[in-house]
């Protein structure tokens, strides 16, 4: 089972960094794929058993834990989750700023709308409705690629822990 959760969150951090990447040069993949919001979903299937994942694998009562063999992957995404960490916070400021007047809205009638808490801002173009919906993604796919590279470092260390051999005392 571990296996798979692991092979999910892979599968989450490739499609929300094609996601966020695409917002840089000015695609709108929301738009295009209205269900890639299920990537905040599906988050959850992976993030919820990596959380309680330590607890189901207690060390034996009276035991120190050995000191983890070096893995090559678990570092790299040890300092890949580290360094999508800090990315996280970056770019929250930074795309909070640009989304500091609102966020787009198609309406009825099929124009774009600038709103900021429901209340309208302004008429968008149809170019501007597209970049500040790459935005919003932007937004919320940089916080997406740390949770899934949380979610896999965690499996992966989970299933490198228990492919290594026990010593015996």
């Amino acid at each position: 089972m571990k296996h798979l959760l692991a092979a999910l969150a892979l599968l989450g951090l490739l499609l929300s960094a094609t996601l966020h990447f695409s917002t840089f040069v000015g695609l709108d993949l929301i738009d295009a794929f209205p269900g890639a919001w299920l990537l905040h979903v599906a988050l959850f299937v992976v993030m919820i058993p990596a959380y309680y994942l330590p607890r189901a694998n207690p060390s034996p009562l009276g035991k120190r834990p050995s000191a983890p063999a070096p893995n090559r992957l678990l570092s790299f995404f040890v300092v890949l989750s580290a360094l999508l960490f800090f990315y996280l916070l970056v770019n929250f400021g930074l795309t909070g700023y640009l989304l500091r007047h609102g966020s787009a809205h198609r309406e009825t009638d099929g124009t774009y709308s600038l709103r900021n808490h429901g209340s309208f801002v302004r008429v968008l173009s149809e170019r501007d409705f597209h970049r500040y919906n790459a935005y919003e993604a932007r937004l919320f796919s940089g916080h997406w690629m740390f949770f899934y590279s949380m979610a896999a470092t965690m499996f992966i260390a989970s299933v490198t822990d228990r492919s290594r051999p026990r010593e015996t005392t």
